[in-house]
């Protein structure tokens, strides 16, 4: 079924809410297949798939509380298919209906359109505004009409009923695999100004999914990207939390159902973690959901082990695309800040001590003559230092002094002889 979801606007923008599915119709109720013209493939015969209520809302005028809702239909009146579903090869133009139908006590016109359907952020399908332009299976649904007027429900004639012709148009280029579009049924209720606040409208719609599958090579493909971790540590030495986040994506081209989970362990399979991920109910082709899951009470024992699956499962109304489960893993360090520092600490303990352990040992640091010595190069014949280089090296004397001008020796005159 398609997500609840509502898109707030200003002035004349309208707020989207309530996308459904159909009416729930009887599950015994017949399906009987509505005459096409002759050359054009018939659509195949779905399981039933029923579901939510009609749209209810106040009308925005006072006029009292609206109800109405949409189903698919065949042979003149409401079929218990719940969607539209079509098999066929690429360059096909195919034929259907359905039904809009007024459950209020009062006439209702309703808005009738195509909109393209995506996985939203959460993996929930999301049915684009009736403003966007089509670029997906949207734009291959044609309707006999684009807006409607329902008579009043009354207890003899029973509810408002209207059938609105459906033309699905496939394109010669299309894609192998399946696509998705929707059929919509839509209220806009009239908001009033307030004195500091603009008027909001707020639009209602229910719909009619359309699934269909282009003929060709079926490709079933699903694969787990981007796993990433993050673990925030808890006390000094406690348990801290950790968070796994994966990017699910539909790599074939057909519709998948995704169940994930994800394990996390420490060393040699210590301390294991499990838990199931949000279950994806129709993964569409060329789509990915990201998600995220989280361990509390996850000790910080070093390297940990994350592996996350995905079982891929039918997805609504089809078959088992036979793809099994796929795993993808990570590797990641799970340790407080205090270890770090308390291993910088000791090791700063442990230098200071060997440096210290060395200064004590004899021969190591001697005097400092005995580093001058060690220090000056040897004569010619080897046995020690060279004149030149001794004269050089050797310290002054009370003999010579440096001239603080010119840097030049000068010697004292010699004291007189007595």
């Amino acid at each position: 079924m398609f997500a609840h979801r509502t898109r707030p606007a200003v002035a004349r923008a309208a707020a989207v809410a309530a996308l459904v599915v159909g009416l729930v119709v009887p599950a015994a109720a017949a399906h009987a297949a509505q005459p096409l013209p002759s050359g054009v493939a018939a659509a195949p015969k779905p399981a039933p798939s029923p579901g939510p209520g009609p749209s209810s809302a106040n009308d925005g005028a006072g006029g009292g509380r609206i109800t109405f809702g949409m189903t698919t239909a065949s042979g003149g009146t409401t079929d218990a298919r719940g969607f539209i579903a079509v098999n066929a090869p690429a360059g096909s133009v195919l034929y259907d209906n359905v039904a809009v139908i007024n459950l209020s006590d009062a006439p209702l016109a309703v808005d009738v359109y195509a909109a393209d359907v995506t996985n939203g952020s959460d993996g929930a399908l999301d049915v684009a505004a009736s403003t966007d332009k089509k670029q997906l299976a949207g734009g291959w649904v044609t309707l006999g009409e684009t807006k409607v007027d329902l008579a009043a429900q009354s207890s003899k004639a029973g509810p408002g009923f209207k059938l609105v012709p459906v033309t699905i148009t496939i394109p010669k280029d299309a894609e192998p695999g399946d696509h998705l579009a929707a059929v919509l049924a839509s209220v806009t209720a009239q908001g009033k100004p307030g004195e500091n606040a603009p008027a909001v409208n707020l639009e209602h719609r229910v719909g009619v999914r359309v699934y269909v599958t282009v003929q060709g090579s079926i490709r079933p493909g699903l694969s787990i990207k981007d796993v990433r971790t993050h673990f925030r540590p808890g006390s000094t030495f406690g348990p801290g939390s950790l968070d796994v986040e994966y990017t699910l994506t539909n790599s074939g081209n057909v519709r998948v159902g995704v169940k994930p989970s994800v394990r996390a362990t420490g060393p040699f399979g210590t301390s294991p973690h499990t838990a199931d991920g949000t279950a994806v109910a129709e993964l569409l082709p060329h789509s990915s959901v990201t998600q995220k899951v989280s361990f509390d009470g996850v000790l910080p024992a070093g390297l940990e082990n994350v592996v996350v699956s995905a079982a891929a499962v039918a997805a609504q109304g089809g078959s088992d695309p036979g793809i099994g489960t796929v795993h993808a893993s990570s590797w990641t360090w799970l340790w407080t800040w205090v270890l770090p520092g308390l291993l910088l600490v000791a090791g700063g303990v442990v230098t200071g001590f060997r440096v210290r352990r060395r200064r004590s040992r004899p021969g190591v640091w001697g005097p400092p003559e005995e580093l001058w010595a060690a220090s000056t190069p040897a004569g010619p014949s080897g046995d020690g230092p060279s004149a030149a280089t001794a004269a050089a090296a050797a310290p002054p004397t009370g003999d010579t002094a440096a001239s603080p001008a010119t840097g030049t020796e000068t010697t004292p005159d010699p004291e007189p002889v007595r």
